[in-house]
């Protein structure tokens, strides 16, 4: 009994040393066939690793065929139909018809929605335009406002003055129907130049370039451009001003001045500018004197048709003929009375309201008196102009021409 276990122990651990040695050697096959691969890839180089994986490629496809072939019913020697193609895979023509057409259609719709985007994006575009010209002509409204504005409560800024003299040039492309309040910002009859302040100088340098930005004007453009090389030339002089200060410092002896020439030419370009100034300016006031003599004859016209007016009821009045009319009596004499009273005299009342028992009593004339001083004041670069009256005496010429009228009316009424 014993010996049969210690056989098949014996056995046993045989069986597992002969296991043990073909794992063994396989694995050493194993790492053989690696290492040769290994080899032979180092050996190989990339150009016959490329023609190896060729030819493997062909014999894979070649094997492939001819198990097709074995495994079908018909073959090139046994061919029955006589089909020229029976070697070749079979494609289906038809299908390939119907997906070259879907392709096709595909193609079509995204080059037609590409046009639509196209076409959308072009006409953003252009409303785009349309909005970003109709915004700077609108900063450009407002920041002339905002001159005028200034020029009025006297705070005006240099670029304050530039903005009223390049006003006639774009005034000439738009309607002559101006506000009233437009005649106490006249033009400056100095070259534009002259309004320089050197401690404001970088200051009228970025305004000046917002409204190059802004104006559309061909002469108006020139004349910013020509401001904008002056007042660079300005920040030049003080840089070099500064730079002086800098130089004295660091300077040991006298030095040589290398950059004459460029200052020359740098000269000559500014005095260009100032010409060109100057020119523009004249344009400026002779456009100026014309809207102003337009403006005159304007409001000549229009005494002329009150004063023919007032005439022509006068005489009508006097000389017309009296005998349809008939002396003013009784309801009819109250009745004028009535209501020339309430046209003439405002309607009476006892007590003032707590705000008006506030406010100072002014007189008319003293009242007169101060709103024109006011308008002398804010009028601080204007040229005088020559008063249609003297002093603050006399009556205000449309009240003369009111109590003329008024006069008439009662000279008439004695007269009838």
């Amino acid at each position: 009994m014993n010996d049969n276990r210690k056989g098949s122990d014996r056995n046993k651990d045989k069986d597992k040393d002969r296991d043990i040695d073909g794992y063994r050697h396989r694995d050493r096959d194993i790492q053989e066939g690696s290492r040769r691969v290994e080899q032979q890839k180092v050996r190989e180089t990339s150009e016959e690793w490329a023609a190896r994986k060729e030819q493997l490629k062909k014999e894979k496809e070649e094997q492939k065929k001819a198990l097709d072939i074995a495994t079908s019913n018909y073959s090139m020697a046994d061919n029955s139909f006589d089909d020229a193609n029976l070697a070749q895979k079979f494609t289906w023509a038809k299908k390939w018809e119907v997906e070259k057409k879907k392709a096709e259609r595909e193609r079509e719709r995204e080059e037609k929605d590409e046009e639509l985007i196209r076409i959308q994006r072009a006409s953003e575009q252009a409303q785009l335009g349309d909005w970003q010209a109709q915004e700077e002509e609108f900063c450009l409204k407002q920041a002339k406002r905002r001159a005028e504005i200034r020029i009025k409560s006297n705070r005006a800024k240099p670029i304050d003055i530039l903005a009223m003299n390049i006003k006639p040039i774009a005034a000439v492309n738009e309607d002559d129907d101006e506000d009233e309040d437009d005649i106490g910002l006249e033009i400056d009859v100095e070259e534009p130049y002259a309004i320089f302040d050197i401690e404001k100088v970088e200051e009228l340098f970025h305004d000046i370039k917002l409204y190059l930005s802004l104006d559309k004007h061909e002469q108006s453009i020139d004349f910013w451009r020509a401001m904008l090389i002056v007042c660079e030339n300005k920040l030049t002089e003080l840089d070099h001003a500064r730079a002086g200060q800098i130089q004295r410092k660091l300077a040991a002896g006298g030095a040589i001045d290398v950059d004459y020439w460029e200052a020359i030419l740098k000269t000559l370009i500014v005095w260009k500018a100032k010409s060109k100034l100057n020119a523009i300016h004249q344009v400026i006031l002779q456009k100026h004197l014309e809207q102003l003599k337009t403006r005159q004859l304007r409001e000549a016209e229009k005494k002329k048709a009150e004063l023919a007016a007032v005439l022509a009821i006068q005489t009508l009045d006097v000389e017309g003929d009296v005998s349809g009319l008939r002396p003013l009596v009784g309801e009819d004499t109250e009745h004028a009375q009535n209501d020339e009273d309430q046209e003439m005299h405002p309607e009476p009342f006892d007590t003032l309201s707590r705000e008006d028992q506030n406010l100072a009593v002014v007189d008319q004339l003293d009242d007169w008196a101060e709103i024109k001083r006011r308008q002398v004041l804010s009028k601080q670069f204007n040229p005088k102009k020559k008063s249609a009256y003297q002093g603050v005496g006399r009556q205000h010429p449309d009240d003369e021409f009111v109590s003329k009228i008024l006069f008439d009316k009662e000279v008439a009424k004695q007269l009838t």
